[in-house]
């Protein structure tokens, strides 16, 4: 996590972003080698702490972003709140611990029907969001547009990662 964070530190330093998410592969590893650990040798961590511990990464990642900003703009964005990021990181396996936690059986079937398209979702969104800001419905970031933007983009991306999903020769693709 700190080899990523220090990469994604150097380019927002150097105000150089990533071209492609080909090149940003190698810094999912973490990701990867983290959840086959976790799933493999449970952490022996109360919920309470794993609670405890995202909302410290979330705290970290808001005032850093706040502090940072000011002088950085997007580039805090980058460093803060970016996948690369050690706390959004530890953010992402404290709620991935969490929910190993939780039964199969416990799991609502629209979740497992949500779990099939999350990676169309995830590989859709940056088409969506090109469409959208095409045709002129994406909205300006300034202000509190942001959580309508983003459940915008995400309903367009699932219904499309769900068109697709049907489709018995791309189903395997979008999951």
């Amino acid at each position: 996590a700190l080899l990523t964070w220090v990469v994604n530190a150097l380019q927002a330093w150097q105000q150089v972003g990533h071209s492609s998410f080909v090149a940003l592969v190698p810094l999912f590893v973490i990701y990867f080698l983290a959840g086959y650990y976790l799933l493999r040798y449970p952490l022996g961590w109360s919920s309470r702490q794993l609670v405890l511990l995202g909302g410290v990464c979330v705290v970290v990642m808001a005032l850093g972003t706040g502090w940072l900003y000011p002088r950085w703009q997007d580039w805090a964005l980058m460093l803060f709140y970016s996948n690369r990021s050690p706390w959004a990181m530890g953010l992402a396996l404290c709620v991935f611990v969490l929910m190993l936690r939780h039964a199969p059986q416990q799991v609502p079937p629209w979740v497992h029907g949500l779990g099939a398209v999350t990676l169309g979702v995830y590989a859709m969104h940056p088409l969506v969001m090109a469409l959208l800001a095409r045709g002129g419905w994406l909205l300006p970031l300034g202000g509190g547009g942001w959580l309508l933007q983003a459940v915008q983009v995400y309903a367009a991306s699932l219904l499309l990662a769900r068109l697709l999903y049907a489709l018995p020769g791309v189903r395997r693709v979008v999951s």
